[in-house]
């Protein structure tokens, strides 16, 4: 069977279905948690273990989100091994490479406008001392500043999709960032979160045990209404400068985006 892959696009909902899916559905997943005890990770390694962290979350001792953790992962026949659930991360060229044609992966993902998702991080960044991402310098720039600036992110899922971090992005990579999403990824919509995550759940046959249990039912709804990650900031309007130039930065992810709601009404006959 199918290893689901769930591609977490940053500030696009991810930390939620990876929140939901772990403590919700109950399932082993490898991800970027075996890097909250990395000693014990290190210690039951050469052999996949499954470990269990404080409140009750099961995952592997790898970590997909890191270069030397897939390595790890795919030396040690994750994929094959059937001991992970689902396998997330943000990666999504490095982390194929530990499926095969024998030991296939199915990658699933949440989309986000890019505007929307850039503006978020943004201010996610300028209090989130706790992430290795964080940037003191950006506490005392303006949206507007940081939108020029060489800080923020140009044009990064289609980037990641056609693995391409250094040339300027041309209209070749975003109709190869189309090709790929049309066929290898299950399309989900944050502004349609609910509707998404159903849909990932029916299409991987996890449905029934969402929807014939009270207290996982609870539970999902409690992730959703809550969101990890979280925060309110100012909302930026569409005509604004600074939406307007975030929007000419990202203009491939935005043109990507616009197609992403396309496929998640065409992947509606999937399930």
């Amino acid at each position: 069977m199918d290893v689901p892959m769930y591609w977490h696009i940053p500030k696009s909902g991810g930390t939620t279905v990876q929140d939901m899916l772990g403590h919700c559905l109950n399932m082993v997943q490898a991800s970027d948690v075996a890097s909250h005890n990395k000693e014990l990770a290190k210690r039951l390694r050469p052999s996949l273990n499954i470990l269990k962290n404080p409140d009750g979350l099961r995952y592997v001792n790898v970590d997909t989100t890191t270069v030397e953790g897939l390595e790890d992962a795919k030396r040690l026949g994750l994929a094959a091994s059937g001991k992970a659930d689902v396998v997330i991360s943000h990666r999504f060229h490095d982390v194929s490479s530990l499926f095969s044609v024998s030991n296939r992966g199915r990658a699933f993902a949440l989309f986000r406008h890019p505007v929307r998702r850039a503006v978020s991080m943004f201010y996610y960044l300028q209090t989130a001392t706790w992430e290795p991402t964080y940037d003191e310098s950006l506490a005392d720039m303006s949206l507007l500043e940081y939108a020029k600036s060489n800080r923020a992110e140009e044009n990064w899922v289609v980037r990641s999709l056609t693995n391409e971090f250094e040339e300027t992005v041309g209209a070749q990579h975003l109709e190869v960032a189309k090709e790929i999403l049309r066929r290898k990824i299950l399309v989900g919509i944050m502004e349609a979160f609910d509707q998404s995550v159903v849909r990932f759940e029916q299409y991987f046959g996890w449905w029934d045990g969402v929807a014939n249990d009270v207290g996982v039912l609870r539970c999902q709804r409690s992730r959703m209404s809550q969101g990890d990650n979280r925060f309110d900031h100012p909302k930026v309007g569409p005509g604004s400068v600074e939406y307007l130039t975030l929007a000419d930065r990202n203009w491939a992810d935005v043109e990507l985006y616009n197609y992403a709601k396309e496929l998640f009404q065409e992947q509606a006959s999937l399930v």
